[in-house]
């Protein structure tokens, strides 16, 4: 198992972030990592999303929603096979800070005999890229 985890304070809160994240059909405007999110944010869904990954090809897969916490915590799930081949759980947390601020914890836990093969070497970095953005969109929101 492998974990990638990022954080970044966004200076804006929960609530404004979490209308930034939830809003999938605008991933394409704002998201470098997560061009392209279609289908129902809702637990047990599947939705379709595009990763793009500096330096790599963009991969189009499909991921089943199981966690929709408005304002806390949206989380998705994606296997390539079944969960010993691979398995991505990729995790927003929202944390209320002073101020009307926001911590957004962004997070995925990676498992399965193909993790070495998916995962690039940086993925931290596509994942800062992501933060960033979504820091800026909803700061600018407010």
């Amino acid at each position: 198992m492998r974990e990638i985890r990022t954080e970044i304070e966004i200076d804006a809160p929960p609530e404004a972030v979490w209308e930034v994240l939830a809003d999938i059909d605008s991933y394409d405007e704002w998201n470098p990592h997560l061009p392209h999110v279609s289908g129902d944010l809702r637990e047990g869904e599947s939705i379709e999303i595009t990763v793009d990954r500096i330096g790599e090809r963009r991969q189009t897969m499909t991921v089943r929603v199981s966690t929709v916490e408005p304002v806390k915590r949206l989380q998705w799930i994606g296997t390539v096979g079944s969960k010993w081949v691979f398995e991505g759980r990729h995790t927003f947390d929202l944390y209320s800070l002073d101020e009307g601020r926001t911590r957004l914890i962004n997070h995925e836990r990676v498992s399965g005999f193909l993790t070495p093969f998916v995962l690039s070497d940086e993925p931290q970095r596509d994942y800062d890229r992501m933060n960033h953005a979504l820091k800026e969109r909803a700061e600018r929101r407010t």
